[in-house]
């Protein structure tokens, strides 16, 4: 459940390119990974993942 609503916010921002990014949970803790074109996609997809509801913590290995 939580990938689905990550996967959507993320696919929703006009910031992310969804292109290289992989998603999972597990207990509440969402793991980003992949790669994204900056450090500042990255801090932006840590955000949005962070604020969803029922994410706990976010593990964010993306690349830029």
């Amino acid at each position: 459940y939580l990938e689905k609503m990550v996967k959507y916010e993320l696919a929703h921002s006009d910031q992310i390119t969804m292109d290289n990014i992989s998603i999972s949970s597990n207990h509440g803790i969402v793991f980003l990974n992949g790669k994204v074109g900056s450090l500042e996609e990255a801090g932006e997809a840590e955000e949005i993942a962070g604020a969803i509801e029922g994410v706990r913590e976010v593990i964010n290995n993306l690349n830029w």
